[in-house]
């Protein structure tokens, strides 16, 4: 009876710290965070940046750019590569050199994840209102 339990115990253990190990990776386990994080805005600042590549993903702007802004203060995860999201639907169709404003938070919760983008520029005309920007984003992140 004994020994048909130990491998059973066993197996229940493996499990269970496989489950504790990979919930430090799991949305669920970040969202509180995540929404505290991003909800105070003195973790957003003001970037001046020009696109290098841009697409469009399941509906949201995604980009690459060289920053232009000396003293930044965004996390190098991408080896000096800079990639931004977009979670609101924007009135114009960004492309390649163009230059922008942006407002982004300096950090991001997963390795190569993109930075949030809360705000935009194009010349004098403001593309996306930071209010609405960060609003888009804390609802995309409730719903993740």
């Amino acid at each position: 009876m004994k020994k048909k339990l130990i491998p059973l115990m066993i197996a229940i253990l493996c499990l269970l710290l496989v489950m504790l190990l990979s919930s430090g990776c799991s949305p669920w386990w970040l969202k509180p965070r995540m929404i505290k994080y991003y909800s105070d805005d003195s973790n957003y600042e003001e970037v001046d940046c020009q696109i290098t590549n841009c697409w469009l993903s399941h509906g949201y702007w995604q980009f690459t750019a060289n920053i232009l802004t000396a003293n930044h203060h965004l996390e190098d995860s991408h080896h000096g590569k800079y990639f931004f999201t977009v979670r609101s639907e924007i009135p114009v169709e960004l492309s390649v050199d163009d230059l922008l404003t942006i407002i982004t938070a300096g950090h991001t919760y997963y390795l190569n994840w993109y930075f949030p983008v809360v705000q935009i520029k194009k010349g004098e005309e403001t593309v996306l209102a930071f209010e609405q920007g960060k609003q888009d984003l804390l609802a995309w992140i409730e719903d993740f």
